[in-house]
């Protein structure tokens, strides 16, 4: 399943897979093997004809071709340099148009850390479109926009020919409350960019949830010496009618330890 004529075998140090063939352009040149390299999971997404799997072969082969076949999905990966001097090796998932919403876009976003969601410029109805998968992506992941890593992609600057129709996108991509970038697959504008800003984003994200989860143990395990030390019969003598004990540090209302916050959300961080 080509996406062109063509051989579609990229530069060294990508690889490309479909649903029915592999094919592999070259050995990565890092000397580390991708199982002890992290790995992110990028998923393109938006209706057919707003330029993803252009996107996509801009930014892992470097090329771009006028005209290409209709995406059933195609997986691509390649190393990314991000802020460190060990490579992150990325995922990409091209999927197809998604008018609709089924089954197997529920398995790509449980699947995906970050997804770009590409719009084109000279079709502002393209733009509703990436709303409502914005808002699926997060009832899917069942969080808030600063629990996953999005960006919203207006793509086709280069044909933008009036200022007026670039303000419009601008104004409504402004209303989405995603961080926003203008591409141009052809000339190849800000496209490195966008899918290394999303691989950032993805990596703080990582990172706050990280350190939530750590902060909370940390907290619970303090909490529960304290009682330990105190000692279980002590323990049971001291709770109060409100089922607090008396140290403050359980709470039979609260489910838990009072000092664990069990729902907290990383602050929301975007890096453009």
């Amino acid at each position: 399943m080509g996406k062109r004529g063509a051989s579609s075998a990229g530069p060294p140090g990508t690889e490309r897979r479909s649903s029915s063939e592999i094919r592999i352009s070259g050995k990565a040149k890092s000397g580390h093997t991708s199982e002890k390299r992290r790995q992110y999971k990028v998923v393109v997404m938006g209706v057919g004809g707003v330029g993803k799997s252009a996107l996509t072969m801009r930014f892992v082969h470097g090329c771009f071709y006028e005209k290409l076949n209709a995406t059933i999905e195609d997986l691509y990966q390649k190393e990314l340099l991000v802020n460190s001097s060990e490579p992150v090796l990325v995922e990409i998932l091209d999927t197809a148009g998604m008018e609709q919403f089924n089954n197997m876009t529920d398995l790509y976003i449980r699947n995906g850390d970050g997804f770009l969601l590409v719009f084109s410029m000279l079709d502002l109805t393209s733009l509703s479109h990436v709303v409502k998968l914005r808002d699926h992506i997060l009832r899917v992941k069942d969080t808030t926009t600063d629990g996953v890593a999005m960006l919203l992609v207006g793509n086709k600057l280069d044909l933008v020919t009036s200022s007026s129709q670039l303000n419009a996108a601008k104004s409504l991509a402004q209303q989405c409350a995603l961080p926003y970038m203008e591409t141009s697959a052809k000339s190849s504008h800000n496209v490195d960019l966008a899918f290394t800003n999303l691989v950032q984003n993805i990596i703080v994200i990582e990172m706050l949830n990280t350190s939530a989860r750590d902060s909370s143990a940390s907290a619970a395990g303090g909490a529960a010496g304290k009682i330990l030390s105190s000692g279980c019969g002590a323990l049971f003598s001291r709770f109060s009618p409100q089922g607090t004990t008396s140290s403050g540090h359980y709470s039979t209302g609260s489910g838990g330890y009072a000092a664990v916050d069990r729902h907290r959300r990383p602050t929301r961080c975007c890096i453009l």
